[in-house]
């Protein structure tokens, strides 16, 4: 197996996944500090994680701090975080010394079943997303539901929307299960309505000016309430368990395709379902912050570009009417589907930078029902025609 999973409510458990004679360095987001702090012989750089320090810049003052604190190539990395922290911490561990061992550990839901699964690490650069990266497998990725009970319900959500992507690529009955269990979160409140800018573990953050670690300089202060302030999602010791064993197939789905295709030349690509859009909106959002007084989390543009790749399927003939009208309903009673207003034609001279386009073609994941996914090549001019009426 190329990384292995471990599911424990037990933190010190990690002291036994760590190879021995290791200096360990945790790259973490100082709002999961405290969870650590058992760990003290573990050398910290904190930093405040938010979309502006996946940066080339942010790397390489952490291989700073790595050599001036005589890191070598024995050493062991720990990424400890949502999604920026583990991609951030996986891409230092793949160019510190031409390649170093590293574990992470995601606190968010969404990083549990998607960044930090796989072996794609990345950071941004021109103002797109993870337009330079590597792939390098983690020894392991430990999830915990401890760190889960404690995130804001929007941030929550958003995982949910990734679990539900992959379950649409992977396992019909996993997705009605999914959809019809989250569906308690549509009670929390609507999924675009923030109570205060600092939503998740990685924060919202403003436009980082300076040093980009935080015990270097300041960094991506959060606006609007404290995270203490914002409504976390109640989880009974059912709906707990149940949690767990769905982030834990969910996981296991994606590494049973990333198995088979480790590089992303064929399987694997089928993960990139609602990404093309979603990206796309992620980067018109960072251009257009006027539009999006609440931010836009990965998870909700995900959500967002998968029911528009459903529906750009349905035009095609590829995806039955209903089946377009299910996908969408799930997202939607999930709580994490929302309506930016955005026409997908705006979006195009995003996508038209994306990693997958070769020649004139892009290559797409195309829902053909729930559970059944096809990659196919499309026109970009085919494109512009398609994404005509669609509304993110």
């Amino acid at each position: 197996m190329l990384q292995k999973l471990y599911t424990s409510h037990n933190i010190s458990q990690l002291r036994k996944l760590i190879p021995n004679n290791s200096g360990i360095f945790a790259i973490i987001d100082n709002n999961v500090e405290e969870f650590f702090t058992e760990f003290k012989d573990w050398n910290f750089i904190c930093i405040e994680a938010c979309e502006e320090i996946k940066s080339l810049d942010a790397v390489a003052e952490i291989c700073s701090v790595l050599m001036e604190k005589n890191a070598d190539r024995d050493c062991f990395i720990v990424g400890a975080g949502g999604g920026v922290t583990t991609d951030l911490a996986g891409f230092v561990a793949s160019v510190y010394k031409r390649g170093v061992r590293f574990g992470l550990v995601p606190t968010t839901v969404l990083a549990a079943c998607d960044a930090a699964v796989g072996g794609k690490n990345g950071v941004n650069h021109g103002g797109v997303k993870n337009m330079v990266g590597s792939v390098k497998f983690p020894l392991w990725t430990f999830q915990s539901t401890l760190f889960f009970k404690t995130l804001p319900s929007r941030v929550f959500r958003e995982g949910v929307a990734e679990m539900l992507k992959t379950f649409l690529i992977t396992d019909k009955d996993l997705f009605n299960e999914s959809a019809a269990f989250f569906h308690f979160l549509s009670d929390e409140g609507e999924c675009c309505k923030a109570e205060g800018k600092a939503l998740s573990n990685e924060g919202e953050c403003c436009k980082a000016e300076g040093k980009a670690l935080s015990n270097v300089g300041e960094c991506c202060k959060a606006e609007g309430k404290a995270l203490s302030d914002v409504r976390r999602v109640e989880l009974s010791p059912r709906k707990e368990g149940v949690l767990r064993r769905l982030i834990k197939e969910c996981a296991l789905r994606k590494m049973e395709l990333v198995e088979k295709d480790p590089y992303d030349r064929r399987q694997r690509r089928l993960l990139n379902l609602g990404h093309t859009f979603g990206h796309a909106l992620e980067s018109y959002a960072a251009q257009k912050p006027e539009l999006f007084p609440d931010g836009l989390l990965h998870g909700e543009a995900v959500a967002a570009g998968t029911v528009a790749t459903a529906k750009i399927s349905l035009s095609k003939g590829l995806l039955k009417e209903d089946d377009c009208k299910a996908i969408t309903k799930a997202f939607a009673d999930c709580g994490v589907l929302c309506n930016y207003n955005v026409p997908a034609s705006r979006l195009l001279k995003y996508i038209y930078q994306d990693k997958k386009i070769r020649g004139q073609k892009l290559h797409m994941i195309l829902p053909q029902g729930i559970g059944k996914v096809k990659g196919l090549d499309v026109d970009l001019a085919d494109l512009k025609t398609l994404s005509k009426g669609i509304i993110l």
